[in-house]
C-alpha cells in the first residue's frame, strides 16, 4: 500500500496484484487521525468501513483498541 500526503491532500492506493486481506475505508482525516493516535480504532470504525480482521488494525496503528 502506498500512502501519500501532498499539496492536494492525502491519497492511498494498492497495487492490483498485492491486495490486502484487511481494508479500512474512511475519510482521509479519519485515517490520519488514527495513524497519529488522535482516534481509537473503534472511533475510526464508527465512521468508516472495515473489510477483514479488526485485530490487524491494532498491529498497524498505535491507537488503542476498544
Amino acid at each position: 500500500m502506498v500512502l501519500r500526503i501532498g499539496e492536494e491532500g492525502p491519497s492511498a492506493f494498492v497495487r492490483p496484484d498485492d491486495m490486502p486481506e484487511t481494508v479500512l475505508t474512511a475519510a482521509p482525516d479519519v485515517v490520519v487521525g488514527l495513524a497519529a493516535g488522535g482516534l481509537t480504532i473503534d472511533q475510526a470504525l464508527a465512521v468508516g468501513k472495515l473489510e477483514g480482521d479488526k485485530g490487524v488494525l491494532g498491529g498497524v496503528f498505535a491507537a488503542e483498541m476498544g
